[in-house]
């Protein structure tokens, strides 16, 4: 039941990163990552709060790439 904005938040602390870049989840055809107001909708971004892992897994997601500092 954890939401991908917390699943980022303890692999930045598994890792002693700082989260001080945008990160983004992947899977398939879909993104997953920080909500930019100014992008809107267009970005084709989904709000990584809005999203828990187990929903994705429910739909026989088994794999997510995991993108941290897009530099």
């Amino acid at each position: 039941t954890l939401p991908l904005h917390r699943m980022h938040a303890t692999m930045q602390a598994a890792m002693g990163w700082l989260n001080q870049h945008l990160y983004e989840f992947q899977a398939g055809d879909r993104r997953y990552g920080e909500a930019v107001p100014e992008d809107g909708p267009a970005s084709g971004v989904t709000d990584a709060r809005t999203v828990k892992l187990l929903s994705l897994i429910e739909k026989g997601i088994d794999r997510l790439l995991y993108i941290y500092d897009f530099g």
